[in-house]
């Protein structure tokens, strides 16, 4: 999990009747007719007019999770603070430039394994070559998915890749590749793979991955490097202001 761990925290969350009064000034500003069928007509709506009138003063219509008391029973933060969550095997965390490295991951880190449930931390630190010689570039949201996924070199020229790289301080250009990043890109699909599999992300002769506790705060460096390390909160680097 990488994005999801925002959602242990107390303010990334929705309760029903918000939603629903939300729902309905985004409804007034598409002009529907309250006295037809408003979902209907709201339906309808294309995605441009939905995001232009959620953008409205007033409206403060944003994608959240909703509690709605059947799907999502109470929020997600508080599964977690009290254990009612599936205690399944997790890998959370995040990369160099972001900085969940010293919120949100460790939070839901250490809930999680408090709970009793196998857990593990990572910081992805790799940059393809061409960023590597960058300086002050740093490892962005979501660039880990080119590599866990066995996508390079083609999921570097992705305009969604080259459009977050401006949030770790990189150009926006596609950058040049090397046999290391074919090579990291090999070792994670193959971590990956083996925690799909097994439900523990270690591979022998690869990856001795330690499981996460609060008291050890032990994370995996996702690099050319892939090695144990720990104090995940300091491995966040804070990327150049734009």
């Amino acid at each position: 999990m990488q994005s999801g761990s925002a959602l242990v925290s107390e303010d990334r969350i929705t309760m029903l009747e918000d939603a629903e009064a939300t729902g309905v000034r985004l409804g007034e500003a598409l002009d529907v007719d309250a006295s037809g069928d408003v979902l209907e007509q709201m339906r309808a709506a294309s995605w441009e007019d939905v995001l232009e009138a959620g953008s409205a003063d007033g409206v403060d219509f944003r994608a959240n999770v909703v509690v709605d008391g059947h799907v999502i029973p109470e929020p997600v933060s508080a599964q977690f603070a009290n254990g009612s969550h599936h205690k399944v095997p997790l890998i959370v965390g995040a990369n160099e430039g972001e900085q969940s490295l010293q919120t949100s991951v460790p939070l839901m880190a250490n809930l999680h394994s408090a709970a009793g449930a196998p857990t593990w931390v990572y910081n992805f630190t790799q940059l393809p070559a061409g960023w590597r010689a960058e300086e002050g570039c740093v490892a962005f949201h979501g660039l880990e998915l080119t590599y866990v996924f066995g996508a390079v070199p083609r999921g570097l020229t992705s305009p969604t890749t080259l459009f977050l790289a401006r949030g770790g301080g990189c150009s926006q250009e596609t950058p040049a590749h090397d046999e290391e990043d074919l090579r990291v890109a090999e070792q994670s699909a193959e971590i990956w793979a083996q925690f799909a599999k097994s439900g523990d992300p270690s591979v022998e002769g690869l990856a001795e991955w330690p499981q996460y506790s609060e008291s050890g705060n032990v994370y995996f460096d996702l690099s050319a490097e892939m090695a144990a390390k720990e104090d995940v909160q300091s491995s966040y680097v804070a990327p150049p202001a734009n």
